[in-house]
């Protein structure tokens, strides 16, 4: 686990330096912004239609990284609290932030990709919204805490 959470990281950092993105911004753009864009083009590939909800994924990326100078300390602290609740979530395993940090960043987004996939037409956008909603929840709770 500690192997493919270095590698994961290392990956940042580097993309980091490629991209002139301090690893909070490419952190909450990544997890928060392009992983429910992946979300919502497979919705749209699929079903042919909702075309509105990717073009509203797509402008708050960019609006994201139009605004980010404004945004970075918001940033730092989101991503701050991120960490502090990762740490809190994983309290009880031996190397908790770590487990936890791939589940949440890994696996949860792996499952929600093979749903997307598999599930029946008329069930992926109800699954898409469903973890859009519990994504957007868990971002305030954040945020308010």
């Amino acid at each position: 686990m500690n192997l493919l959470f270095d590698s994961i990281v290392e990956l940042f950092q580097y993309l980091c330096k490629l991209t002139g993105l301090r690893y909070a911004e490419l952190n909450i753009l990544v997890y928060c912004l392009l992983i429910p864009l992946t979300w919502v083009v497979i919705v749209v590939v699929r079903k042919q239609k909702h075309l509105l909800l990717l073009a509203m994924h797509i402008i708050s990326v960019y609006l994201y990284l139009s605004f980010r100078g404004e945004l970075n300390i918001w940033s730092q602290q989101f991503y701050a609290k991120n960490l502090t609740y990762l740490a809190f979530f994983g309290k009880n395993t031996p190397q908790g932030y770590i487990n936890v940090s791939l589940i949440i960043g890994l696996l949860v987004p792996v499952f929600m990709y093979g749903l997307l996939l598999f599930a029946k037409k008329t069930m992926i956008l109800w699954i898409y919204l469903f973890f859009l909603i519990a994504l957007i929840a868990y971002q305030v709770f954040i945020v308010r805490n």
